[in-house]
């Protein structure tokens, strides 16, 4: 007989279904501790399981499963899609857990649920899981309509509908569900389903974060930090990041841990304490805390130095995809610092972190590719130019001269002349040439890179290399913009209204003629 029985309707007991799955009365054991003979029964399964013997459980529940008993349905869809006793199996959970609900067995239906949503991170089952949470939704589950709310806000497997999804949100929030308090918050401030009331949103926020909602702690901590929906409180933030970080919230360690070993966010340096809430956050997987645990590592803060395990740390980090991560990865492969110097892997880790817009990762990628340690392919070759432009910015001359050979080379390339233009114009990192910037520009332009020409118009609208203009400004801008690009149409437009009709005529007309091929 079950251990736990639940109604066919309603199923008061589903949301403590989990903590009591295996609760039998174990089973006679021979004097070694040893079951005489292999499970037969649900109570000598649920013995085994509580032993912590899942594979003997697991194989043991699957003839009672097959042979149409619902429980026994149930808690093998459960060890299936936790992989207790064996490998996770998702689709043999979805089909046990199926199985069981088809018999009216009420726990198997949130699991069932949560299973479609999560169980295929690249194909969740909206739908069947919004077919499912319906039926929980009739048996007044909170964690149901908080679930089915979320899929209609965001019109996953059903239309999306507001208003339905505030009333489902609502009524979980009421029957004391703290996800739902926190969501409901959010659909009170931003007007969504309902009209905006940030007293409400402030109400159900602060009961979701007083009951020990993590999350709704969070946004707690960031409102009082930033001073948004109230003023800025740099106390009161602190007083709710600690709560949340004492409730398990992986981000609100990584935070309070990053404030510790940095003496910032209101708090004295404290390396000690710092790495400890770091490491929690780590174990969760966090990437901002291997990323703060790998500066500790390579600086020796709080910790002695190790860069080998740095670099395990930052290598975390940046395949989780944190940008400032893969740069320093890179940095340590290119060094060989805490792992074997690779200068093809570091290149690796450069572009990642370059097209994260890490501005350091492309200049050092840059560096790399004037070095000669680190050769373009095909794929890479029109990027690999605004690379040694960003290690020119960062004060390579070598870059530079990379660049000029590139721009002079046969013909020339439109993307060197560019970028030349751009670096001897204003860059910070070389020196400023007038004059060469503008013949760069102009040679870009005239072989048709459309942010060339746009570019070239602002040089002869600001004077950078040439006698300022407006009709060249407006033939430029004009061309770009006949080109595409909406920037180009707003400038020139502007330098319109500062120009005579005669002189507007005149400079379309030379627009016209370049745009024929016909030059001016």
């Amino acid at each position: 007989m079950p251990i736990c029985s639940f109604t066919t309707r309603g199923w008061p007991a589903a949301r403590t279904a989990l903590t009591c799955l295996m609760l039998a009365a174990p089973a006679p054991l021979a004097a070694d501790g040893a079951a005489d003979t292999p499970p037969t029964t649900m109570e000598e399964v649920a013995a085994a399981y509580r032993s912590g013997d899942f594979a003997t459980a697991r194989g043991a529940i699957v003839p009672l499963a097959e042979a149409g008993d619902a429980v026994a349905q149930f808690r093998l869809g459960y060890m299936l899609a936790l992989g207790e006793g064996g490998a996770p199996d998702q689709e043999g959970a979805i089909r046990w857990l199926e199985a069981a609900l088809a018999q009216g067995h009420g726990p198997a239906l949130m699991l069932l649920a949560r299973t479609y949503l999560g169980g295929n991170p690249e194909d969740p089952d909206y739908r069947r899981a919004a077919e499912i949470l319906e039926q929980g939704v009739e048996g007044d589950l909170p964690e149901a309509e908080f679930l089915l709310a979320q899929l209609l806000r965001a019109g996953r497997g059903v239309e999306a509908n507001p208003a339905r999804a505030f009333s489902l949100m609502e009524a979980a929030a009421r029957a004391g569900e703290l996800r739902a308090q926190t969501a409901l918050a959010q659909l009170y401030a931003r007007g969504e389903g309902v009209e905006a009331d940030p007293a409400q949103a402030v109400r159900w926020l602060f009961q979701a974060a007083e009951a020990g909602h993590p999350e709704a702690q969070m946004s707690l901590y960031y409102n009082y930090t930033r001073g948004t929906g109230f003023p800025q409180d740099d106390a009161k933030a602190l007083e709710w990041l600690r709560a949340a970080a004492a409730a398990g919230h992986a981000e609100a360690e990584s935070i309070l841990g990053a404030n510790y070993l940095l003496g910032e966010g209101g708090l004295e340096a404290d390396p000690l304490r710092g790495v400890s809430w770091l490491v929690r956050a780590a174990e969760k997987g966090n990437a901002a805390a291997h990323s703060n645990l790998g500066y500790a590592y390579i600086t020796g803060t709080g910790v002695p130095q190790d860069d080998a395990k740095a670099f395990d740390h930052y290598r975390r980090a940046a395949d989780q995809g944190l940008v400032r991560a893969a740069a320093v990865v890179g940095t340590l492969y290119e060094e060989g610092r805490g792992i074997a110097a690779d200068p093809e892997t570091a290149a690796a880790y450069y572009r990642i972190a370059a097209r994260g817009g890490n501005d350091d990762a492309a200049a050092r990628l840059g560096g790399m590719i004037v070095a000669g340690t680190y050769v373009p392919d095909a794929d890479t070759a029109e990027a690999a130019l605004s690379w040694v432009a960003q290690a020119a910015n960062a004060g390579s001359d070598g870059a530079v001269l990379w660049l000029k050979d590139r721009a002079s080379s046969g013909e020339g390339e439109p993307g060197a002349h560019y970028l030349l233009g751009v670096l001897l114009h204003d860059s910070g990192g070389v020196a400023p040439d007038p004059a060469e910037a503008e013949r760069h520009m102009r040679i870009a332009a005239e072989a048709g890179m459309i942010r060339a020409q746009y570019m070239l118009g602002l040089f002869y609208a600001e004077g950078v290399g040439v006698e300022q203009n407006l009709v060249q400004a407006h033939v430029w801008t004009n061309i770009a913009a006949a080109n595409g690009l909406d920037e180009a149409a707003e400038k020139r437009d502007t330098f319109a209204a500062l120009m005579t009709p005669e002189e507007i005529a005149e400079a379309q007309e030379r627009a016209r003629g370049r745009i024929r091929g016909g030059g001016e």
